[in-house]
């Protein structure tokens, strides 16, 4: 059976003032993450400027998430890089530091064209670390690949014995159906934070979504509606989070969610380049806007 259930955030980096990393701000948010009711955490990800970072400070958010991880609150780590000697050495690291599992993107600048292909890309990742779960990262979006990750799940049940399920974040509602028709054994973790609903009624067990860092316990509002078979009650939490994101896409949904984050008590600083900090006027609006939708109360 799938080994994880319920929502984790895809953790947003901390970072000072000159733009230096903040490991100390990480006890903030493993502490509200953990008050809310997350299954763990998604580190290292899309949502936390993982190009944008170098080797040595992905390194460091890992050792520093991985004190945190425990048998109740699960720490994945992604190690994906271009380079793949570079996910080895990740991921090598992050077995060290004692997480719940590692996952990888496939590279894009040279993009794979074959499932298999991406296989022989994960395998010795996966390998140098041999005591953690692999979970293939499914992001075509942003990698432009464009297998079908249901397809990588066939060969890697084979090849990786340490495949333990995907991340996936495509946009196509059949492929996460595919991806779950490869056994109740793996994890089928659901990227897609505004069609959290959709997930749930396919059968994800499991999301992980950047929105989490603020609205962590909206999201469980529409789980649990959905539990109790609410299901009028979950379509409308539903609508109120796509409302929300909608509210945080013209500047950039990371940098949005960095200027909000204090509405929860506490702050991670702003974004690197590419992405630009929102002026004060933007971040003042949009932190009245949010908290006159509601969508911040609790359960």
């Amino acid at each position: 059976m799938a080994t994880i259930k319920g929502l984790l955030p895809a953790a947003l980096t901390p970072m000072s003032v000159n733009g230096d990393i903040n490991i100390d701000a990480v006890h903030d948010q493993a502490a509200y993450f953990t008050q809310v009711g997350a299954a763990g955490v998604f580190i290292n990800g899309t949502s936390a400027e993982w190009t944008s970072l170098t080797i040595d400070e992905r390194m460091s958010l890992t050792s520093a998430w991985g004190t945190y991880n425990s048998a109740t609150f699960k720490v994945i780590d992604h190690v994906g890089h271009h380079s793949q000697r570079d996910a080895i050495h990740l991921a090598k690291h992050a077995q060290e530091c004692g997480v719940s599992g590692i996952s990888a993107v496939a590279p894009s600048y040279f993009p794979m064209n074959s499932a298999q292909s991406i296989v022989d890309w994960c395998a010795p990742i996966a390998e140098a670390a041999s005591n953690c779960p692999f979970y293939y990262y499914d992001l075509p979006q942003l990698t432009g690949v464009s297998v079908p990750a249901y397809d990588f799940g066939l060969l890697a049940k084979e090849q990786i014995p340490t495949f333990a399920g995907i991340k996936y974040s495509g946009i196509d509602p059949a492929g996460l159906q595919r991806c779950l028709s490869l056994g109740d054994e793996y994890d089928i973790f659901w990227g897609s934070d505004e069609n959290l609903l959709v997930g749930l009624a396919f059968g994800c067990q499991a999301a992980v979504g950047s929105t989490y860092n603020v609205f962590l316990e909206h999201y469980s509002k529409i789980i649990l509606a959905f539990e109790t078979g609410d299901h009028s009650l979950a379509q409308g939490l539903q609508r109120e989070a796509l409302c929300m994101v909608e509210h945080l896409i013209p500047n950039g949904v990371i940098p949005s969610l960095k200027a909000i984050q204090p509405l929860t008590g506490y702050s991670l600083g702003a974004s690197r380049l590419p992405f630009k900090p929102l002026d004060n006027s933007v971040t003042d609006s949009l932190q009245e806007t949010i908290k006159s939708m509601g969508i911040l109360d609790t359960v």
